[in-house]
């Protein structure tokens, strides 16, 4: 089946609506249905403005974090529709994909 691959790319305490904007995707994703959606936290990375962020011993404001989802084509763009609706800006990398599950007859 053909899909898309969803990465959001973002810092883990960026708010939108009183929420963790990773937090909000990962909701958005839950009430689409999708069947999961993993919020991964890097170490080491830079934003679009050339800004260092990174995670230490002592401090993880700074954190880099991505949202990957794989979606229909149906759920991409119902999740645009909502995102422009909640003025959501987020930096993000879209991928026409194959999905499909393994052991599947």
């Amino acid at each position: 089946m053909q899909g898309y691959q969803l990465i959001f790319f973002t810092h883990c305490y960026r708010y939108h609506d009183d929420f963790f904007l990773g937090e909000r995707l990962l909701q958005k994703a839950r009430m689409l249905g999708l069947p999961s959606a993993p919020l991964l936290a890097s170490t080491h990375g830079f934003d679009h403005d050339g800004q260092i962020h990174s995670a230490s011993f002592f401090e993880l404001v700074n954190q880099s974090i991505m949202v990957m989802m794989a979606l229909s084509t149906a759920n991409i763009e119902c999740l645009f529709q909502h995102l422009r609706h909640e003025v959501v800006g987020a930096f993000y990398a879209r991928a026409l994909i194959k999905v499909g599950m393994t052991g599947a007859s």
